[in-house]
């Protein structure tokens, strides 16, 4: 990824940050589907982890901890072979599976819960269908 690419990038996640905060809809994917999405907890991570508070952010979102290392090897990722690329990107989507799927069927989860009622497209539905 070239630096300008990236620059964009890095200033979209940021705007649209931004743009979640202000509005108070948070997870996009949450308030549209009322489930939450794989990275469930993220930011709420990083702000533990940026507070030196590591059980707070294992809590929110164990795999935290791998950002650094995906970071860097998307940093990276034009000097290394693309099997090594690719193969990084399937760990980590593989990894992010298996632990939203854990965090799902775990009832004690406070972070991970879904509630389809609360979903934008749910309530949609059934207005259509109520009327």
């Amino acid at each position: 990824m070239k630096h300008k690419e990236m620059l964009f990038t890095i200033g979209t996640v940021i705007f649209l940050v931004v743009l979640m905060y202000v509005t108070g809809i948070g997870c996009p994917i949450l308030k549209l589907t009322g489930i939450p999405c794989m990275g469930c907890g993220m930011t709420r991570a990083a702000i533990c982890l940026f507070h030196m508070d590591f059980a707070g952010a294992w809590q929110y979102h164990p795999l935290i901890f791998l950002m650094p290392f995906c970071i860097i090897a998307l940093l990276f990722a034009g000097k290394m072979p693309k099997w090594m690329v690719n193969g990084i990107f399937v760990c980590t989507v593989a990894l992010f599976v298996v632990v939203y799927v854990l965090r799902l069927a775990d009832p004690t989860n406070e972070v991970v819960k879904w509630n389809f009622e609360n979903g934008v497209f749910y309530q949609i539905f059934i207005k259509f269908w109520t009327n």
